[in-house]
């Protein structure tokens, strides 16, 4: 099984986050982790917005929400990602 480096995963984070949403798919390479444990993520950060009442783009998750989730901040990752770690 091939894993991938820190830069590798903080870069592609930076990219992601750049697109402005995130899909499932995203989440997959976001955390990263198996298409099983991305739709869970995916489904309880949804069940989540839900109760809150927001809605949920047909696009995907705003990344804010995923960040938070996940308790990271968009600041680390870019610098983490630019600095190479």
């Amino acid at each position: 099984m091939r894993t991938k480096s820190i830069p590798q995963i903080n870069s592609k984070r930076a990219e992601i986050i750049a697109k402005g949403f995130i899909t499932r798919k995203d989440l997959e390479t976001f955390i990263p982790c198996s298409y099983h444990r991305a739709a869970k993520a995916y489904n309880d950060i949804c069940h989540q917005l839900i109760l809150e009442g927001k809605t949920i783009s047909e696009f995907g998750l705003p990344p804010d929400i995923v960040l938070k989730y996940f308790s990271l901040s968009e600041d680390k990752i870019r610098k983490y990602a630019s600095e190479g770690y």
